[in-house]
């Protein structure tokens, strides 16, 4: 968790932002940012959506400390796609809701999906892989 908040701290400096403006852009208290920076609790999802949206932020690079810490070019053009669960986007939305107000729920599905990704990594990206080749094959309606 001090890894991410590290991250959270950089990123806020190189985007010039004080404490004080942060808490007032995204109406989260000046004394919880100080608590994501500090990695005492990692980020809600209020405030992860709110550097995305706003800023184009890399969750992944919050998250892992992986690739640049904004998304461009291609991640940029896609990053409507990450959003899009389909049938399953209210349920993730009440997740991630809660998750964001239970901090032992939040840690405990990251691992999970931090464990997930480091075990399957070859059937991830072979399943990605056929994912692009289908959307590429299948004609724009």
């Amino acid at each position: 968790m001090k890894e991410i908040g590290g991250r959270l701290k950089r990123l806020r400096t190189t985007l010039n932002i004080t404490l004080v403006d942060m808490s007032r852009l995204t109406g989260i208290s000046l004394g919880y940012i100080c608590v994501f920076e500090r990695g005492k609790n990692l980020p809600n999802s209020k405030y992860l959506l709110y550097l995305i949206d706003n800023f184009k932020v890399n969750l992944n690079f919050i998250i892992t400390g992986n690739g640049n810490m904004f998304l461009e070019g291609d991640d940029l053009r896609n990053q409507e796609k990450v959003y899009n669960f389909g049938v399953y986007q209210d349920e993730i939305d009440e997740m991630l809701s809660l998750a964001s107000r239970m901090p032992g729920v939040m840690h405990a599905v990251l691992e999970f999906f931090s464990t997930y990704k480091f075990e399957k990594e070859r059937i991830i990206k072979a399943y990605l892989e056929r994912l692009e080749e289908t959307e590429k094959e299948t004609p724009a309606g």
